[in-house]
């Protein structure tokens, strides 16, 4: 294996995090608010990575994105579909929350 940085290794972990989290996420009961006033929702957990206020709009495009995609390109779909801001805190939960990703061992020759 090539000699890394630390940045390199640190990027590498965290895509193989984003990986393995959109390949297995959780769906929990997610509070959200919408029209009607605030009602629970079946949905991947990062969704608490966003504000109540935001979670029914989102729910709407997850749906429609699930409809054309499916479970296990969604997330990617997703992602690209929401703003700068909104993407970094998604991540930011995803890194922070998820854990049951196979780890990279820097250690081992390939």
């Amino acid at each position: 294996m090539r000699d890394m940085t630390e940045n390199t290794k640190i990027a590498m972990q965290a895509i193989n995090k984003w990986f393995y989290y959109a390949m297995n996420y959780n769906v929990v009961e997610i509070e959200i608010a919408d029209y009607d006033g605030n009602r629970k929702k079946y949905l991947p957990d990062c969704f608490n990575a966003f504000p109540l206020y935001l979670r029914g709009h989102l729910a709407k495009k997850w749906d429609t994105l699930y409809d054309l995609y499916g479970s296990r390109a969604v997330l990617m779909a997703f992602y690209a579909e929401l703003s700068s801001n909104y993407r970094k805190d998604l991540m930011a939960w995803v890194l922070e929350n998820y854990n049951d990703e196979q780890k990279l061992n820097f250690n081992e020759e390939d």
